[in-house]
């Protein structure tokens, strides 16, 4: 997906989300980037992404801090994110009452099944855009073929033309070379 497409999932403005990519690029996050060198962002690079801001947001971590821990090859996205809800929900455990806790407990649960599904409808998405962008490279060649085999038959038309227009030019020679002239035909020499 595009960065605009990005940064309105992650709920921030595209110079954040540039500040971000370039932040975990700097810190050896590979994003990948399409023939015009501008960045596409998979679901793996939202939750990395995510899971930044929400270490930077919990004030355990300065932003440099957590694109550094998030950068690094052994970190799960979905364990930080887990971590944080938990302690968050701990807290809130402190200060509130019980029924509360189970509610948003509930609540909580509610939304990660809805974000696991929502995830798995995105795959398949995803799955059918590649589908249809191999169909579209499909559909594109062969248009290009036809245009090419157009010019070719073209110029062998446009050849034959003058082919038979030079044979046309020689019979008609050939034939005005085997009539005998008017003095032969009356002396019939």
């Amino acid at each position: 997906m595009n960065a605009s497409d990005a940064a309105s999932i992650l709920n921030v403005s595209a110079p954040s989300l540039r500040a971000y990519s370039q932040l975990l690029e700097q810190n050896g996050y590979k994003i990948h980037k399409n023939a015009n060198k501008q960045r596409q962002y998979n679901e793996h690079d939202i939750d990395v992404i995510s899971a930044m801001l929400a270490l930077k947001n919990s004030g355990e971590l300065s932003l440099k801090e957590a694109a550094a821990k998030v950068s690094s090859a052994d970190f799960s996205p979905s364990s930080a994110v887990q971590s944080i809800a938990e302690r968050k929900r701990d807290e809130q455990s402190a200060m509130t009452a019980e029924p509360f806790d189970n509610e948003l407990y509930r609540i909580l649960e509610l939304m990660s099944d809805e974000m696991v599904a929502m995830r798995a409808e995105n795959k398949a998405l995803n799955e059918r855009l590649v589908g249809l962008e191999s169909k579209q490279d499909a559909t594109l060649k062969a248009i290009e073929s036809d245009n090419e085999g157009n010019e070719q038959m073209n110029e062998l038309m446009n050849e034959i033309k003058k082919l038979n227009a030079k044979i046309e030019s020689l019979e008609e020679e050939q034939s005005q070379q085997k009539k005998p002239s008017l003095l032969a035909r009356l002396f019939k020499k």
